[in-house]
């Protein structure tokens, strides 16, 4: 059997179900109320403009339902769109993350809460390095309630030039956007401590 002391396998998958659980409780609390997906309609996207969104389009199953034992292929696609726009972006230009987030998302960074889309946009550009570079290891994407998306990435990421990379988890819950697009609704990030 397993248990807490194991080392660090358990902390990275500590962190990971905590975060999960985190989002999923915001998802049942608040995201199915946003914009709920209309029957003959189904999740896509485009990236454009420096913004994500996603754009509704008919399906002839008419709901956005598990097919396969898998996620739909949208979800998957925004998923994968989204994570890839996220670290390009904060990579290169930390500010340009702040039209993702609105006044009702939350960041948990580290333990800290942040509430709303200037005080996420201050933390993240307030971060003590100049630059840093994310390495995508994994990212799992799940369709949730009110046509949320749920996003896990693991990752190394290395500060200003270092050469010891840092692990590190990322959850997001994507919400849909009226009347188009999706916005970060929630965000927890944490190093992996081992």
């Amino acid at each position: 059997g397993s248990h807490l002391g194991q080392g660090r396998t358990m902390n990275a998958w500590n962190v990971a179900v905590v975060a999960v659980l985190s989002l999923m409780l915001a998802a049942e609390a608040g995201c199915a109320g946003v914009l709920p997906l209309s029957a003959g309609h189904r999740l896509g996207s485009h990236l454009g403009q420096g913004q994500f969104s996603g754009l509704p389009a008919p399906v002839s199953s008419g709901h956005l339902g598990l097919r396969g034992g898998s996620a739909p292929a949208d979800v998957q696609d925004v998923g994968k769109q989204f994570v890839g726009y996220y670290y390009q972006t904060f990579d290169s230009n930390r500010a340009g993350l702040a039209p993702l987030y609105q006044e009702v998302s939350c960041l948990t960074f580290e333990g800290e809460q942040f509430m709303g889309q200037n005080a996420i946009s201050q933390k993240l550009t307030g971060l003590p390095f100049q630059t840093v570079s994310h390495e995508v290891l994994t990212a799992d994407y799940q369709p949730s309630p009110g046509g949320c998306i749920l996003v896990m990435v693991t990752g190394k990421l290395k500060v200003d030039g270092g050469d010891n990379p840092m692990a590190f988890t990322q959850a997001f819950l994507l919400a849909p956007l009226q009347p188009q697009g999706f916005f970060v609704q929630n965000d927890v990030f944490r190093l992996c401590t081992f």
